[in-house]
């Protein structure tokens, strides 16, 4: 694995190692993308599964899974993909990137929450955690949230023949809003790759000299605008993200970073009333910051 998994990931693995299993979590670049042929060297003979994501929490960058698919195939290692976040904004065919489990999360493309999909090939051995019933295949006992079920199924059905629209759309909005807080805000470094074919069309990461990204979430809430500070999928914790230290950035970067989502129904207009509020609220917190020269 590496060494800026999602924390649901990293979580399960670290508790693996509790009971015995060892991990070796590889480095990625400066952008946050991992060396296939790093991943290779890492795998031992005693390697029982290789667990990445297709695209980057908290930078956006998209993996080369077909890579290491290549060799885990060879190899006869099982390839867990954790694809909730790039589910329903990027190209998915489990049969073509070879993986042998692989994970989505239907909220991520306008899906109820509480519900989620796994993948496993027919081949793929998965023992149940969850013991007592017969449900799903005795995979996982409890009643079946039906209704989110065939929500979720729904989604996945406009996610697939709304695609070429959303893409286009979101990755328009995104160049525009980024360019727009470059042009008017100072200090701004953008985590992850340029917005492009190896980022993710609707995800930025910014991070900002001289003020604290959750002073700017909770600013820009106030004026109706909602970002987010800190890691993905987190709360109460301001702890600096491992992507972010994985990539090189510095403590004060780090907490100066924020999370913007684009989403299929933001408009032209939202986006420049998002960029004027940002660079008033960042001026404001800059002029009483602690953190600023």
């Amino acid at each position: 694995t590496t060494n800026i998994e999602h924390p649901a990931v990293n979580g399960s693995i670290s508790w693996l190692e509790k009971q015995g299993f060892e991990s070796t979590r590889i480095n990625v670049d400066n952008q946050g993308k991992f060396d296939p042929d790093e991943l290779e060297k890492s795998i031992q003979d005693n390697t029982v599964l290789v667990a990445l994501h297709q695209a980057n929490h908290d930078l956006g960058v998209i993996q080369p899974i077909s890579e290491a698919a290549t060799f885990t195939s060879q190899r006869g290692i099982p390839l867990f993909v954790d694809a909730t976040l790039s589910g329903g904004w990027l190209p998915i065919d489990v049969h073509q990137l070879e993986v042998d489990l692989l994970a989505l999360a239907p909220h991520r493309f306008y899906g109820p929450k509480g519900v989620g999909v796994l993948y496993k090939k027919r081949s793929s051995p998965v023992e149940s955690l969850i013991h007592g019933g017969m449900q799903e295949n005795e995979l996982r006992a409890g009643t079946e949230n039906v209704a989110a079920i065939v929500g979720a199924g729904i989604a996945a059905i406009h996610a697939i023949s709304e695609f070429d629209k959303r893409f286009h759309h979101t990755t328009k909005l995104q160049q525009q809003l980024l360019n727009g807080i470059r042009k008017i805000v100072g200090g701004i470094h953008l985590n992850g790759p340029e917005p492009g074919s190896e980022r993710l069309p609707h995800h930025l990461s910014i991070s900002t000299e001289g003020v604290e990204g959750e002073g700017q979430a909770l600013a820009m809430d106030l004026r109706g605008v909602a970002i987010h500070a800190g890691s993905a999928c987190t709360t109460k914790s301001m702890q600096i993200p491992p992507s972010l230290s994985a990539i090189g950035r510095n403590a004060d970067l780090a907490r100066g970073t924020t999370l913007w989502g684009i989403g299929d129904t933001s408009t032209e207009d939202e986006i420049l009333e998002t960029i004027d509020i940002f660079s008033i609220v960042t001026s404001k917190l800059r002029s009483i910051s602690p953190v600023s020269d």
